[in-house]
C-alpha cells in the first residue's frame, strides 16, 4: 500500500507526539531536600529517633526485603499510645513502602512525633521525630 505524502507527514507528527517530542517539556517539581534519613530494617527504624528543624524533611529508606509503613495516625495504629503528634499537626501515613523504595515527609509543626510501621508495630517498630 502506498502512503501519500500527507499521510506520511501526519504519521510522523503522530509518532513525535506519542514520544512526547511535541509541545513544551513536562517537568516534575524537584524533590525536597532531605535533612535526615531513617533506614528501615527488618523490624526497626535506624536511627530510632531523629531531630530536625521545622520545615525540614525526613526520608525513610527501606533497605529490607519486606514492605513497611511510616504511620502517625492513632486510628490506624494497633495501639494508639504508640503514636504521638504535637498540637496542630496532621496525621500522616506513607502507604506501603516496598523493598528499595523511599518515602519523605516535611515537618512544619514543632514538637514530638511518634510513628509506627503498621505491619511490625507489635514487634516494636516505632520511631520518633523531634521537630524544633
Amino acid at each position: 500500500m502506498l502512503l501519500t505524502r500527507t499521510a506520511l507527514i501526519a504519521a510522523g507528527a503522530f509518532s513525535l507526539a506519542a514520544c512526547g517530542l511535541s509541545g513544551p517539556a513536562h517537568t516534575e517539581p524537584p524533590p525536597p531536600q532531605v535533612d535526615a534519613t531513617v533506614t528501615m530494617g527488618m523490624v526497626n527504624f535506624d536511627p530510632e529517633a531523629v531531630a530536625i528543624q521545622s520545615g525540614q524533611t525526613v526520608q525513610w529508606r527501606n533497605t529490607s526485603p519486606i514492605a513497611h509503613t511510616v504511620t502517625a495516625d492513632k486510628r490506624m495504629a494497633a495501639n494508639a499510645e504508640n503514636v504521638q503528634l504535637p498540637a496542630g499537626a496532621e496525621s500522616f501515613h506513607s502507604g506501603s513502602i516496598g523493598a528499595g523504595e523511599v518515602w519523605s515527609y516535611t515537618f512544619t509543626v514543632p514538637g514530638t512525633y511518634r510513628y509506627v510501621c503498621l505491619p511490625h508495630e507489635k514487634k516494636g517498630m516505632i520511631g520518633t521525630v523531634i521537630v524544633r
